[in-house]
């Protein structure tokens, strides 16, 4: 009998504090969501980007690259930490911003490696 109330207690808590994270995820704002927009820089390519943070964390914007004369629409993420990862097209062939976001700023790296472009970002939220 003991063995049963120990399984249940088990069952209990477990179950608990499942859907106590669970709820907290379904309930997250990200405290980054707005409009961020910046430039990026490299040895051959530059251009400017505008991301809107959306509630959940997901991100979705425009880059635009000087080297191609083009806009690319780019989605991602970012994470309660401040790690952000946003792409256009595959990861292989489209090109890939991954850094930091803060209150306020946000940094990182970016790789094209379809043309073997990368260099640095940075931007500020609006």
């Amino acid at each position: 009998m003991k063995q049963a109330a120990k399984l249940l207690l088990i069952l209990f808590t477990t179950m608990f504090f499942s859907c106590s994270d669970k709820e907290d995820d379904e309930h997250y704002i990200s405290e980054f969501q707005g409009t961020w927009s910046g430039e990026y820089t490299g040895d051959s390519d530059n251009g400017t980007w505008i991301l809107e943070v959306h509630p959940s964390g997901e991100i979705s914007g425009i880059i635009s690259s000087e080297f191609l004369n083009s806009e690319f629409e780019v989605l991602g993420e970012v994470k309660k930490d401040g790690n952000v990862s946003v792409a256009s097209g595959s990861v292989s062939t489209g090109a890939v911003f991954t850094g930091d976001m803060s209150e306020n700023i946000a940094n990182g790296e970016w790789t094209f490696s379809l043309y073997n472009l990368s260099g640095e970002w940075t931007g500020v939220k609006n």
